[in-house]
């Protein structure tokens, strides 16, 4: 019962964090900063992408258990995998 409750909640925080994110707040405009100036919190905020898209994986598969459907996630996972590949995905897409 409670991984789909689980699944629930990472489907809603997976559509509001788009709305957080372009905040002016202070703690959003250090946050910036520190994603533009620090190397290691780049990498430390892609592994935590990481995490949390196998964490959805895990519910996902517990919850309906169909492989096929995680196909183009699992693709992200991969491409996450890699710091370098993650840092030159990140600037194309800036750009």
């Amino acid at each position: 019962m409670i991984i789909p409750i689980l699944y629930m909640l990472y489907i809603l925080a997976y559509a509001a964090v788009p709305f957080l994110y372009k905040s002016k707040r202070p703690a959003m405009l250090q946050f910036y900063l520190r994603m533009a100036w620090r190397r290691s919190f780049r990498r430390c905020y892609t592994l935590g992408m990481l995490a949390t898209l196998m964490v959805f994986h895990f519910y996902h598969l517990n919850f309906f258990g169909n492989v096929h459907e995680l196909a183009l996630s699992s693709i992200a996972c991969l491409a996450l995998y890699s710091h370098k590949n993650t840092e030159r995905a990140f600037d194309f897409l800036q750009r």
